[in-house]
């Protein structure tokens, strides 16, 4: 049996045998009737509270939108465009070598969503400037290389450039498009510089970005002897 060691006199009412939180035991022995474990104990409720599973924010909410525009563009706008050409030309071949070329864009815009999201851990609201960032750059960039893919039936900037005029305006557009997230004409835009990291994985987003086109465009050229 044990006593608690309290300066207040000792409630008549109460039992000396019990045992509160906060307690100190003096001396004694005594045995005792476990009631609860683990998650079922109030410090154990703090902490599965704490550990579990965060509520959806609003960046979260907006990033699983996108991504569901996304796959809706894929499911829904490829094969409109595979049944207007086949309609309209009548050539269904052509028609489907068409849609799988609009495909591709969407393909790595999906690659980068996915890269910043689990590489760069850009899934929060405070990661949502870096995400920004990173997805502004790589489709501008993206954007502005299509022109020179799809200007020439040769492989561009080896067999075949462009003129002076326009390659120092590709090249123009995509300088700023770098610089602009380290400026404060991109924070005022809701952007932030990008880590060094961030750039290997965008040369290797837009090397396979203009290869995989170059390779559908050799295709359609093999198949219809001629380009657009």
């Amino acid at each position: 049996m044990f006593r608690m060691n309290c300066a207040l006199p000792w409630p008549p009412l109460l039992p000396s045998w019990i045992c509160y939180m906060g307690s100190n035991v003096v001396s004694g022995s005594a045995t005792g009737i476990v009631l609860a474990t683990g998650n079922h104990t109030y410090l154990g409720t703090i902490a599965k509270n704490i550990s579990g599973h965060r509520a959806a924010t609003a960046f979260d909410k907006g990033i699983s939108k996108v991504s569901i525009l996304l796959i809706r563009f894929m499911l829904v706008m490829i094969p409109f465009v595979f049944l207007i050409n086949g309609l309209t030309k009548g050539d269904w071949l052509e028609a489907f070598i068409f849609a799988v070329s609009v495909a591709v864009g969407s393909i790595f815009d999906i690659v980068t969503y996915l890269v910043m999201w689990h590489v760069f851990g850009c899934n929060s609201v405070e990661h949502q400037a870096l995400f920004q960032s990173g997805w502004f750059v790589e489709g501008l960039l993206s954007q502005t290389l299509i022109v020179h893919m799809i200007r020439t039936r040769k492989i561009p900037f080896i067999q075949s450039r462009a003129s002076w005029s326009v390659t120092g305006l590709t090249l123009l557009i995509m300088v700023l498009g770098i610089i602009i997230p380290f400026t404060s004409f991109g924070k005022s835009i809701g952007l932030e510089p990008l880590p060094l990291s961030y750039f290997p994985w965008l040369i290797g987003i837009l090397l396979s970005y203009c290869v995989l086109t170059q390779a559908i465009k050799n295709w359609y050229i093999r198949k219809f002897v001629k380009w657009l």
